[in-house]
């Protein structure tokens, strides 16, 4: 899952030793979601005018698990792995060359795009000094002939509903939302909003009108979470949890 944020007004972030120990000492060994779970950035550097976070424990030159990316604009990416339901109940490996369907867990999207979100327009606002109104993106990536994409539900105990009307072999357009930085920000209902709308653009793609976690009035639907213990995040930030439901 890979969510962007571009702020309509650029910050200036000088990367210097101060800024890169600063950074380092803020994210490294943080979860890299909202949610409790063995994700978490690991690895801190920087680059052309930008600081950088992953998930990687090793020397690889290539992030994994999780990354992050703030520009000195404000600017970034932010990008997680979510669960393949598919993968999660493969009994054995497929043989080489042939298609990997994946079937993306609904609850880990809503989760990572919350996250992404939440991390891009932090770190946009309090580190790079940027502000105004924010764009943001998001999108599944890889979709490909080779990774054929839907979308899934897992139900207690683990039965797999897939979800929608599309099994995408190509990439679709990134989903879009703007808001203003300062209220994405922070935990609230502003950040839920925005998530929301990425949410669902998302899921447009799959033929789906609206996937329910996530309300536009800035609301947790808690029937739609089978899984995810996120009803304790929302209530600890002020943000409502209802048992709504889509009609």
């Amino acid at each position: 899952m890979v969510v962007t944020l571009v702020p309509d007004l650029p910050g200036d972030l000088l990367i210097t030793s101060d800024a890169y120990r600063a950074f380092s000492d803020e994210v490294t060994g943080q979860p890299a979601t909202i949610t409790a779970n063995s994700i978490a950035f690991r690895r801190v550097s920087v680059g052309p005018r930008r600081l950088l976070a992953d998930g990687t424990m090793n020397s690889s030159p290539l992030a994994r698990w999780a990354a992050f990316d703030l520009h000195a604009d404000g600017s970034g990416a932010y990008a997680v792995g979510v669960l393949d339901l598919n993968e999660r109940h493969r009994l054995q490996a497929l043989p080489e060359g042939e298609p990997r369907r994946q079937m993306i867990h609904d609850e880990a999207l809503a989760i990572a795009v919350l996250s992404g979100v939440l991390h891009l327009a932090r770190q946009s606002r309090d580190r790079a000094a940027a502000g105004g109104s924010a764009l943001l993106h998001a999108q599944i990536y890889p979709i490909s002939p080779q990774r054929p994409t839907e979308l899934g539900h897992l139900q207690p105990p683990g039965f797999i509903d897939s979800i929608g009307t599309r099994v995408l072999s190509a990439q679709p357009p990134a989903a879009e939302a703007v808001a203003q930085l300062d209220d994405l920000a922070q935990p609230g209902p502003e950040l839920v909003q925005a998530s929301a709308l990425l949410v669902s653009g998302i899921g447009h793609a799959f033929g789906v009108a609206e996937l329910g976690h996530l309300s536009r009035e800035g609301q947790i639907r808690r029937r739609y979470w089978a899984h995810t213990p996120i009803t304790a995040w929302a209530e600890q930030h002020g943000i409502e949890v209802t048992d709504d439901t889509l009609a």
